[in-house]
């Protein structure tokens, strides 16, 4: 049996006790699951993205973090290692220098030794011995500098007797 009402066609398959069956309900029920499904999808597909990105974020926090601490152990290292470089061309500086001081002890010890003092005056200097007939002794005590008092004493004397003189 056929149905016709307005421009709906309906089998009896889809009439039930001389009613067509609404298929809007139907519809209505298809389409509100429908669309709670794909709400459902929706908020449950930005919350993957949510959480992926906030790994993400989480990930490049961390990696920024190691990357800033190994910054700081580079620059600390860098730091030790220009230090230890500095220390070692000191202590060679030291070395070098204790070195120089013991090649010029040993040479003033070359000029503590008469033997040697000699050779280089007779060689280098072209210097003779002094014969007894070419020596002279001079006696350097205290006793034979003039005192600065008494050339003081006559200075003044001098002074009194021109002043007496003219006054």
């Amino acid at each position: 049996m056929i149905v016709s009402e307005k421009e709906n066609i309906y089998m009896d398959k889809m009439v039930v006790n001389g009613t067509p069956i609404q298929k809007e309900k139907k519809k209505n029920k298809k389409s509100k699951i429908y669309k709670e499904l794909s709400n459902f999808k929706k908020e449950n597909h930005k919350n993957i993205k949510d959480k992926k990105k906030n790994k993400k974020i989480t990930m490049m926090k961390s990696v920024i973090a190691i990357f800033l601490v190994g910054m700081v152990i580079m620059v600390r290292y860098s730091m030790i290692y220009a230090n230890q470089k500095s220390i070692s061309n000191i202590k060679m500086q030291i070395s070098k220098t204790k070195y120089k001081n013991d090649d010029l002890r040993i040479y003033l010890m070359k000029f503590k030794d008469i033997k040697n003092v000699d050779d280089v005056a007779r060689n280098k200097f072209k210097m003779v011995e002094p014969s007894v007939n070419n020596t002279y002794y001079y006696d350097l005590g205290k006793d034979n500098f003039e005192d600065n008092k008494k050339i003081n004493k006559s200075v003044s004397n001098l002074i009194e007797k021109i002043k007496n003189i003219l006054f």
